[in-house]
């Protein structure tokens, strides 16, 4: 009888399987768009119904929006949406060999972070200059950081 033992790989490991990798990819992103979105109405104070009107949309819209799973927004309404929360829309690529390293980092150190980009904020742990983890951020247009160079720059990464 052959025993199998149990292979516990960790997802920097499991990263580096390229179809495992873009499913993580593609899940990754579905889950962390339209939470970023709610995160930033939530923060706004602003009800389904009261983003919905200054969208130009339906607030079943915006409920479908927040709870949808796979990824088949277009790029105008996301823009609409960013627009209605008074925020800059930004996709970013990320190189997959860059996640994956960051990934091997994160499991050599910290074990637990905060939730969100709000909480990591109010928790002191944001960092505008961080590249974003899911390759697409939403950032706040009122909030101005300083970039690398020393320049204020309006925006920041939310991932």
């Amino acid at each position: 009888m052959v025993t199998l033992h149990s292979i516990d790989l960790t997802l920097a490991q499991r990263l580096r399987d390229r179809e495992f990798r873009h499913e993580w990819f593609r899940g990754a992103l579905e889950d962390s768009v339209p939470e970023q979105f709610r995160d930033l109405r939530e923060y706004r104070n602003y009800t389904q119904s009261e983003l919905a009107t200054l969208a130009n949309m339906k607030q079943s819209a915006i409920s479908r929006f927040e709870v949808q799973r796979i990824a088949n927004w277009k790029f105008e309404t996301l823009l609409r949406l960013a627009d209605a929360l008074d925020a800059q829309l930004v996709i970013k690529l990320e190189r997959a060999e860059d996640v994956i390293t960051r990934y091997e980092r994160e499991e050599v150190g910290s074990t637990s972070g905060p939730k969100s980009v709000l909480e990591a904020e109010s928790a002191g742990e944001f960092n505008p200059w961080e590249p974003s983890t899911l390759g697409l951020a939403v950032a706040a247009k009122d909030q101005f950081t300083t970039g690398p160079t020393g320049t204020a720059v309006r925006g920041a990464w939310w991932s």
